[in-house]
């Protein structure tokens, strides 16, 4: 796994990507077609998610190029910490089960968009907030993941001084 402090980098990295995606979602809130804001918000976070996986080396596919006692201890680290989506092929199911802990903020937005002019901008804030929110949970997820992964392997031991020539 990866030493601490560029675990911390690409964890800055993938907030700065959160945070270009919940603008994009805010937008979205603003047009005033019914439903076009789930719409692009299901996508982009969905695509978000998957690319911080990747990011953390937690997609399915680099999970199983990973030696078997180092997956194991990540398949262990997401198991106790309970995160939803690290590890996973991101569907649209793993999608709306992260956003169902934020349905009361997204049924707010979708009713202050009906209001003129203020309901829109109040909306558009939501999403941000919402997405942004999401967003930072997963990166926090799988920054613990990581960390436990790392803890719990095994150190390999050095060669002592007079095997190295």
């Amino acid at each position: 796994m990866r030493a601490d402090r560029e675990l911390q980098r690409i964890a800055e990295r993938c907030r700065r990507r959160i945070i270009r995606r919940a603008l994009l979602s805010a937008g979205a809130a603003a047009v005033p077609v019914p439903g076009f804001d789930l719409l692009v918000d299901f996508g982009v976070l969905r695509r978000l998610l998957h690319e911080v996986n990747a990011e953390f080396g937690l997609t399915p596919a680099q999970l199983a190029a990973l030696a078997e006692r180092d997956r194991l201890s990540v398949y262990r680290a997401i198991d106790a910490l309970g995160a939803t989506a690290v590890g996973r092929v991101v569907t649209g199911q793993v999608v709306a089960l992260l956003a169902h802990r934020l349905a009361r903020r997204l049924a707010t937005k979708t009713l202050l968009r009906h209001v003129p002019l203020a309901g829109t901008a109040i909306a558009a804030v939501l999403s941000f907030a919402a997405f942004k929110a999401l967003g930072d949970r997963h990166v926090a997820d799988c920054l613990r993941v990581a960390r436990a992964a790392q803890r719990k392997r095994p150190r390999r031991a050095r060669p002592a001084a007079s095997e190295v020539r």
